[in-house]
């Protein structure tokens, strides 16, 4: 969700998917954008940073979870913008889900910029 509209990953569609995925063995990393609840920073609102705190997550997971060669990213509403932008932009990440996508004229002024980026 977006956290410049207080958006976080403590969200009842984030948990369920999450700990559904770690109940199934799955390696799990949840995670809310900068500026969220204690953090330090802010939103971009076009997702510049997002795309960043994201690519930086995957390099964390990578780094210390030896055992992980594949990456499956989840986003839900804005986070889903975010991650089917930067499916490309690692071999380690092999697909996306996007669960209640924004598509509507705020998220294209927003983020429109990102369209090319995603695989959809």
């Amino acid at each position: 969700p977006m956290p410049m509209l207080g958006g976080s990953m403590w969200n009842n569609v984030v948990e369920s998917v999450c700990t559904s995925f770690t109940k199934q063995g799955s390696t799990t990393l949840c995670f809310n954008f900068r500026g969220v609840g204690g953090s330090t920073g802010s939103g971009s609102w076009q997702g510049e940073y997002e795309r960043n705190d994201v690519l930086s997550c995957c390099q964390f997971l990578l780094k210390t979870c030896p055992h992980l060669k594949h990456i499956l990213l989840v986003g839900y509403s804005y986070g889903s913008v975010i991650a089917s932008s930067v499916a490309s932009e690692m071999s380690a990440i092999v697909g996306f889900v996007s669960i209640s996508y924004p598509f509507g004229p705020l998220t294209f002024m927003l983020l429109g910029w990102l369209l090319p980026k995603a695989q959809i």
